[in-house]
This record gives C-alpha cells, structure tokens and sequence, in this order.
C-alpha cells in the first residue's frame, strides 16, 4: 500500500488534507546575491536603499518588493523557528494540512525543525532530498558521478536526512543553467523515481527558457522515470510575458501564453502554478509583476481544456518579505484568495480538490 513520507514518518494519502505543492519552511537561498547583485548594481539614491546587511525593516518593504530583494541577507534568511512555525500555524488555522518543503542541500534548514513544526502545527510536511541550482551546491557534489548521486539519494530515501532518521518524500532538481553536471544529476533523479517511485520537483529558474525546460523534462522521461511522477514547478512563469520590452506594442503579449503549457501537460507531465502572493518582482530589471490573475486565467483555461488532474498550485515563501510577519500574504494565500477566486469564476469544487487534494496525494504517494 503506497503512502506519502513526512518529516513525522508515513501517513496515508487520504490523511493529507489541502496540500501545498511548493513551499520553503526553514530555508536560506542567500547564494543568489552572488549572482544578481552585480547585475542590479547599485541602487538609485532615490530608492531610499538599505544596507545588506540591515534587517528586513517595514520602511524597506517598497525598495525590498520592487526589484532590490535580492540585495538583502535576511530577506534570503527563513531559518527563524519561532516565525516559521507561526506562518506554518496560520496555513493550519485556514484549513491547510500538509506542505511540500522544496529545499534541497544548499538551501535545505534544519529538518529536526520541520518535523518540531510539524508536530506543532498539525500541518504534515514533506521534505525533499535532491538538489538545487548548481551554484549552491555543497562541495562534496561538484564531482559527483550519477551512480554516487543515485546512492546519496538512496541513502536518504531509506536511512533519513543528516543522521536524524527523518525520510523525504520527494525529489528536488534545478535548472537555472543545463550545464553537464545538473543534466548527470537530472539523470541520477530520474533512476532513482524510476527505482522507487518517489516523485521529482523540477525548479524552472527564471532565467531558463522554454529550449532549456524542454531539455529538462525530455532528460528526465528519456532517463527512465514516469512522467506522472514528474511536477515541473514556477509553470506561471511559463505563461505570463514579464518583460516590459516585450509587451510593448504587442497586444497578443498581455493574454496567457499557453502553448509551452499544453506540450509538457501532453507528455502526462504535472505542473505546478506557484508564487501566488508573491510580493516582490524585478522591476529594477525591466520587468513586470508576475500577477497572481493570470496564474488564475491559466488554470482556468486549462482546466477547461481537460488538464484540470495534472495541475497543482503553491506559494513558493522563500523570503522573508512573503511571509505575512513581514508584510507578504504568507501560505495562507491559497485559501484567502487563490480558492475563492477559482470558486467565484465557476471552478468546480470537485476540480478544485484535485487541484489541492487528489493530484497531491497521487504524487506523493509512493
């Protein structure tokens, strides 16, 4: 009988409840300063900029939000217990009963502390092994062949994380550059989910366009796994044009691009609609918010169309200034706007349990 592994040992798919599919708990993705500081270069007097340094403050929210967040230590920094467990707590006290946590070695926090929030809140959790964005990778990786990716994992899968005995229930993989070394572990993933059946998270970074994402996902199914065991995540970045340069007198640019959508949900293959609440953008860079209405005008659609099983939704808190203590929607977006939204445009309700329960426990289940 198939069941989906917490950070508190297994539990029946039935017991899950309203899932999140793509969330961060205890994390810190600081790594990315490296790469986008020198591009934002430095900011404008005019901004009002703060420090490195400084501690996320409320009167940085509007320097943080809109295009500077990457330029902030703390804003990176999800490593505070006592704030998450309260975020967590919020997502319970709105009907939320289990979370993906997506971060891998890196980025990945401490997993005693997820299985002490979890037995909290209530909310299950499911932590990941894999790996992130190469950049971050821990030194030990950097030479890994794909048998030594596969026996790593494997030993986490069966022994637990880090010494604790806590087991994941996922795979995690990236690609924000499809250099040799992530399509090897792409490779190490795909046999291990072909092995065990455990799902793969595929994190599409920003930069990475519908050539390297196609690259992905066809690595990943050509090296053995089941596309219905594979979640291909940020899909909303994959729809919506946030370049303001592109939507410059180009009408057609403003609606849902839904084409690369449909190719990947014709493999069989899931994906996930996440960043809902998200309250930052890169603005400084030229481009526009990732609003959360075309997320919706996408699933609605595509829900129409027959996909509405192979579809799951998130809000990917991975800064401090997403949680609701430091003036963002937090998780709990799902259930004050997302839901309600989809409820009110004619979503049905049956559509929308897949889209929070069924497909989740169908994914995690293994």
């Amino acid at each position: 009988m198939k069941t989906v592994m917490t950070v508190r040992g297994p539990v029946a798919p039935d017991e899950m409840g309203f899932t999140s599919m793509h969330e961060h708990v205890l994390t810190n993705a600081d790594f990315y300063m490296e790469e986008y500081v020198p591009v934002l270069g430095e900011p404008p007097a005019c901004v009002f900029p703060s420090a490195p340094q400084d501690p996320v403050r409320m009167e940085d929210l509007a320097y943080l939000n809109h295009g500077y967040f990457a330029r902030n230590h703390d804003n990176w920094d999800l490593s505070d217990e006592t704030l998450m467990m309260a975020e967590v707590s919020d997502f319970h006290a709105c009907g939320g009963g289990t979370i993906l946590e997506c971060s891998a070695p890196g980025i990945r926090g401490d997993v005693s502390g997820l299985k002490r929030i979890s037995r909290a809140t209530g909310v299950h959790i499911v932590a990941s092994t894999g790996l992130y964005a190469e950049k971050s990778w821990p030194a030990r990786f950097l030479d890994a062949s794909v048998p030594q990716f596969m026996a790593w994992m494997m030993d986490e899968i069966e022994n637990g994380i880090d010494g604790t005995g806590i087991r994941p229930g996922q795979i995690k993989v990236a690609s924000n550059a499809n250099t040799e070394a992530q399509l090897d572990f792409l490779r190490a993933a795909s046999q291990v989910s072909a092995d065990t059946g455990i799902m793969v998270t595929a994190h599409l970074g920003v930069g990475t366009n519908q050539e390297d994402s196609h690259l992905v996902y066809k690595t990943l199914l050509e090296s053995g796994m089941s596309p219905e065991h594979l979640l291909m995540c940020h899909f909303h970045g994959k729809v919506q044009i946030t370049s303001l340069d592109m939507l410059l007198d180009n009408a057609a640019a403003w609606a849902p691009q839904l084409d690369y959508a449909r190719e990947v949900l014709d493999q069989g293959i899931n994906i996930c609609f996440d960043c809902f609440g998200q309250t930052w953008d890169t603005e400084a860079l030229g481009s526009v918010a990732d609003a959360d209405v075309y997320k919706i005008a996408a699933i609605y659609q595509l829900v129409n169309e027959g996909y509405g099983e192979q579809i799951v939704i998130g809000t990917d808190v991975f800064l401090k200034i997403m949680t609701r203590r430091y003036g963002g929607h937090g998780y709990v977006r799902l259930q004050n706007y997302v839901v309600p939204t989809l409820q009110r445009i004619g979503v049905s309700d049956a559509i929308i349990a897949r889209l929070t329960v069924t497909t989740p426990a169908r994914l995690l289940a293994f």
